[in-house]
Formats: structure tokens, sequence, C-alpha cells
């Protein structure tokens, strides 16, 4: 994941009139003994400040100009700690404008998450760390105040020596088909491939079969790594619709050869549902199917504090569920305390291992994508009646 850039650009800036009259009438305001901050959200991918110092709360200029650089300094350093993408207005509370030397970072960014708590639909991210930004950035541009807690963690499996083999193999053109199910799966696959290549290991043949991605995110990571883009990708972004795709031209199925690339078992010591469907799949139809795990997901067991004490409270309205295996380190972590959030599913897959744990997921994606994520959710907020900001930064 980018490092982000600590920067305060013209566009970060409220400058007009008609702009802070906008966040001001919209009354979404906290306070406490230091600052007042009026947020509004903005519908873009980053945040706007606007700071409004009157006269008559400090005559000397000098004094208000400090207090505006400190503002602005904190925002700077602190934009992306806020939970959501908003207009803020700061405006200081007269009593205490001439306390400039004590940090506002913290306090600054407690009444952004007071104001996006009361007034904005809250949305947990479970994903790990590093693939949460592009998914955090489209929700907090439409208006969701978005938390992250990573429930699993991606790491290299225990062993890799039945994935050498299989590139060797690969090298020396014994599959037709090379098989992607996550980008996940492209990143570990290219990191051993590149190693092996630095270790002198390869052979200097690159694969001349055709490849096969499960959706259009695991191609773009494809694409990323080897500038090839894939040259199958099903209508329905799952295991089944793989498995339909080449049961549409069985004939182009039959004895051929297929490498998997997939996760490792799980922490219950069990193959993926993925695999199981892929492979039981293609078996069917008369294909010879090897399988190489590139990596493994591990399960986190706790919870930042924060995010727990607001899942106690009720506070977060929907949690993402982007795999079975996520949605088994979700339950783990948080129990009972899911009753009152709703889960947003990715695919039916990962519906059924929520179903058979307990908890059946309120929303599922038409699409097994971040893209069908983000769609359903912006129809149940519609469905719901909650207002959300729309491409033009206004809020609707």
């Amino acid at each position: 994941m980018p490092s982000p850039v600590y920067s305060f650009r013209k566009m970060q800036r409220l400058l007009k009139p008609a702009e802070f009259k906008r966040v001001f009438d919209a009354r979404r305001i906290a306070s406490d003994e230091r600052l007042t901050v009026f947020a509004l959200p903005n519908g873009r991918k980053y945040c706007r400040l606007g700071v409004s110092i009157a006269k008559k709360k400090c005559p000397k200029a000098v004094r208000r100009n400090r207090w505006k650089r400190m503002v602005r300094e904190t925002f700077r350093r602190y934009q992306f700690h806020f939970s959501c993408c908003v207009d803020l207005v700061v405006v200081p509370n007269a009593k205490n404008i001439i306390d400039i030397k004590t940090p506002l970072g913290n306090a600054l960014e407690s009444l952004v998450r007071r104001i996006a708590l009361k007034t904005m639909p809250t949305v947990l991210i479970t994903r790990p760390l590093e693939q949460c930004e592009p998914l955090k950035s489209e929700l907090q541009a439409l208006g969701f105040c978005v938390f992250l807690q990573p429930v699993i963690e991606i790491q290299p499996p225990d062993d890799w020596s039945e994935t050498d083999k299989a590139l060797d193999r690969l090298q020396r053109s014994e599959f037709d088909y090379l098989v992607f199910s996550s980008p996940n799966g492209v990143k570990h696959f290219c990191d051993r491939f590149a190693c092996r290549s630095a270790n002198g290991a390869n052979n200097g043949n690159t694969f001349s079969g055709k490849i096969v991605t499960v959706g259009p995110g695991t191609e773009a990571a494809l694409y990323r790594r080897i500038k090839r883009k894939a040259d199958i990708v099903p209508e329905t972004f799952s295991a089944e619709g793989i498995v339909e795709a080449f049961r549409r031209s069985i004939g182009e199925v039959r004895h051929r050869r297929f490498l998997l690339i997939a996760p490792q078992k799980n922490d219950c010591g069990k193959r993926p549902a993925f695999r199981n469907v892929l492979k039981d799949g293609l078996t069917a139809l008369g294909g010879l199917v090897t399988e190489i795990a590139v990596y493994q997901s591990t399960a986190l067991t706790q919870p930042e504090s924060g995010i727990d004490d607001l899942m106690q409270r009720g506070k977060i309205n929907y949690a993402t569920v982007t795999s079975p295996a996520v949605g088994t380190a979700l339950v783990n972590m948080f129990g009972e305390k899911l009753r009152s959030t709703k889960l947003v599913s990715i695919s039916p897959l990962t519906s059924s291992a929520l179903n058979s744990l307990g908890f059946p997921p309120q929303l599922e994606a038409g699409e097994a994508s971040m893209t069908g994520i983000v769609m359903k959710l912006q129809a149940d907020c519609l469905f719901q009646g909650v207002h959300l900001a729309n491409d033009s930064g206004k809020s609707t």
C-alpha cells in the first residue's frame, strides 16, 4: 500500500463563502473546551478544511494567524486519521483561544468521529490492511464513515516444495491453463517466480498457455505484475462462474491440464471452499487439476480496543465479508457482538460460510467484487432513507 502524502493543497481548502455556508447550514456539530467543529460529507476522496475565527474572539491579528496555522498544520498531519471524507470548518472556543501550545490532533480527530458516528452510516472493512485502501476511499467519498479492522493477515505458505515442483512443470509447458483465484494469488505467485529467477532456478521460459482469473480485480493485479491480461474472465466472478465458462466449451476442458493457484489450508485445517468448488467442477468436466498453495491466511484474534467498543455499543452499521476465511475470522473475533451489525457478503460462497456459522448475512453483493459491495451498501442506504454524498460534492 503506498504511503500517504501529508500535504495541504489548495484543493483541500474551503475558500468560498458559499462553501462555508453550506457546512454551517448543515448543523452537524461537535465541540470540546477548545474547538467547535462543523462537518459535512463532501463526495470527494479527501477532506477539505476551513478555519473561521472572528475578531471579537481574538482581536490581535498575530494571534489569529498563529492559531490558523496551527489548525492547518494539525489537519495536514492528521487528515488520514479521519474515518470519513468531509468538509470541515474549525472554530475556536473564545475562552481557550490563547492556548496554542497544546497539540490539537487527537481533539480534532475525536470531534470528527463524533459527528460521523451521529450522522453517517458506518462501515467496518475487515480485509487485510494492505488491501483496504481502494474500498475505503470509495466508501468515504460516498459519505460513509469507515473503520478498518483486519481479521486475517496474508503470509507465505509453510512449505514451498510442492509449489516449486509445479513451477518446474509449468516452465516445461506441462499445463494448458493457469488459474488465479484472487489478487493475493497473483502477488505471491509472481513473488515466488521472481525469487526463483533471482536464484537461477528458472530456465527463462515463459508460460505460453491460457490464463484464467476469477474477476477483473484479479486480472488487474495480473496486468500490474506481468503486463498480460487474462484470456478468460467469467461473467460471474466466482468459482462457479469459472466452471460454467468451461462447461460451455467442454471440448476445451477434457484432458486439459490446469494449475490452480490457491491459498493453503486455513486455520481449521480445511481446504478453502473456493478450491473445493473449482477443483471438483473442473475435474467433473474431464480436466486434470493440480493445486499449489502460494499463500495462507492467518486469523487475527484481538480487535483494536476502539473498534471493539464501537461494536459493543452497536455503532457499526455494516461489516464487509469478502471471503469465507474472513467470515470465519470475523465471527471468532466478535462473536455475539455482530448481531447488531449488518453483514455484507461478497458472494453466495461467502454467504454459505456465514450461514453455517450461524450468522447469516443481511446483504449479499449482486456482483462478487468490491464494486458489488459498494453498490449493495448504496442500495441499502437508499432503501433505509439514509442520505449519502453525491458525486458533485453536495449532500443529497
